[in-house]
């Protein structure tokens, strides 16, 4: 993948990766890289994602021995998880995933294709209970998205999940 200077948004630290900087590279069109350099210097591509959090997610998966920096960016420590195993099997091999990332009572459900997103949810832990606004999801993940919020709202120890 050829990256062209002027498509970079800018570039920050994001953690280390066996005793080498990972830094978090923001494309100007909404898609985030986790790169490092290679023993030859040459850059190398981590993994994609459209949020941070999500693009943390997938490196630590991928790279046990990753070490995420703080991000300075977010005032509580962003919480990422995957809902994927809800979507079918064709919806998956099809380059989607559900996740869903948590940053103190707020949350959002980020419907992803091929690391793009193509649909968010917000919601928010209100009086013990999961507060969902409802947006438009394609029809043929509304029910894996119903289940990543009811799974979320049972993870997290609440009542019960309220639709606006």
């Amino acid at each position: 993948m050829k990256i062209e200077r002027d498509q970079i948004d800018s570039v920050e630290p994001f953690g280390m990766l066996d005793g080498k900087p990972v830094s978090l590279t923001r494309l100007k069109g909404g898609l985030n890289l986790a790169t490092t350099q290679d023993k030859n210097g040459n850059d190398q591509v981590l993994g994609a994602a459209s949020h941070q959090a999500i693009l943390c997610y997938s490196v630590e998966q991928r790279y046990p021995n990753f070490q995420p920096a703080m991000m300075k960016s977010e005032g509580l420590k962003l919480i990422a998880d995957s809902h994927s195993h809800f979507l079918s099997d064709d919806l998956r091999k099809n380059g989607h995933d559900i996740y869903s990332v948590q940053n103190g009572n707020e949350i959002g459900f980020y419907l992803t294709k091929q690391n793009i997103k193509i649909s968010e949810i917000n919601s928010s832990i209100e009086n013990n209970y999961l507060s969902v606004n409802v947006s438009s999801v394609p029809k043929e993940c509304v029910n894996a998205i119903s289940c990543a919020i009811s799974e979320k709202a049972l993870s997290s120890g609440l009542k019960g999940v309220r639709v606006k």
